[in-house]
């Protein structure tokens, strides 16, 4: 009978796990349209195979398969928006350079290949156009988006850099912000949030220290309760702690989902 208990709490762990999974793998990027007809096809048919190897009893493999498998859907999607992105800057840059070359005193055509450079964040190349255009037609906006550019570009080769708590820009010598006063290192930043939110840190650490450390002490309980107490109230109360963990489990993810 205890190995039979031992292999029930290992079934329902395992089906717990795979509901989550299964929350957040399918049907949550399926209701948030992240995934495509193809996608989802794929997703349901490994789930079905996820069902056989449950059957099988062979736990690892199919709380695996979900997990790997969207992976692989999100670096797939990621590669192909990248080359996407490449072959659709590489035609703007095409045609504003085109139209540079046929209209070399326009100055509307510099600022189409400086925006088109921005887009991109090639900076230099947008600096250089925008100060072409500038030197065929004077305009304000042409001036602010210089300025953007040039500050972008310093930024880039590491003579500036933003403070990431006003967005004050500041020299590279500078190892604080002139406005603020926030460090230019992000862990120390880091380190001062936790000191300055140190009372919700330390609850929610100790919520699940507390957690870790009781649910082992708990099913240690119930398998002395398993062996001291007589078959039927020993099981009962093994039941009755079971059901209630695997409720604390599905309280914890919702709250933390939500």
């Amino acid at each position: 009978m205890e190995g039979a208990f031992v292999k029930g709490s290992l079934l329902v762990g395992v089906l717990i796990v795979l509901a989550i999974e299964v929350h957040f793998f399918i049907i949550s990027r399926f209701l948030d349209k992240e995934y495509s007809r193809k996608q989802t096809l794929v997703m349901l048919v490994v789930l079905a195979l996820v069902i056989l190897l449950f059957i099988k009893l062979q736990f690892l493999l199919a709380l695996l398969c979900l997990p790997v498998t969207a992976l692989v859907i999100r670096a797939t999607e990621n590669r192909r928006n990248e080359a996407d992105d490449r072959a659709a800057k590489d035609a703007e840059l095409q045609k504003a350079l085109h139209t540079v070359q046929h209209e070399p005193e326009n100055a509307m055509a510099y600022i189409a290949a400086a925006d088109v450079h921005a887009r991109w964040k090639n900076w230099e190349e947008a600096v250089s156009f925008y100060r072409q255009a500038q030197e065929r037609f004077y305009f304000p906006a042409i001036e602010e988006k210089l300025k953007l550019a040039t500050r972008e570009l310093r930024i880039q080769n590491g003579e500036r850099w933003i403070c990431p708590a006003c967005g004050r820009e500041n020299i590279t010598g500078e190892h604080r912000c002139t406005e603020c006063g926030s460090s230019r290192d992000s862990l120390v930043n880091i380190i001062a949030g936790i000191k300055a939110h140190k009372a919700e840190f330390r609850k929610g650490f100790h919520t699940w220290i507390l957690i870790s450390l009781g649910i082992p002490v708990v099913i240690g309980l119930v398998f002395w309760l398993v062996n001291v107490l007589p078959e039927g109230p020993s099981y009962f109360v093994a039941i009755c702690v079971s059901i209630g963990l695997m409720y604390l489990i599905a309280r914890v993810f919702i709250k933390w989902y939500n």
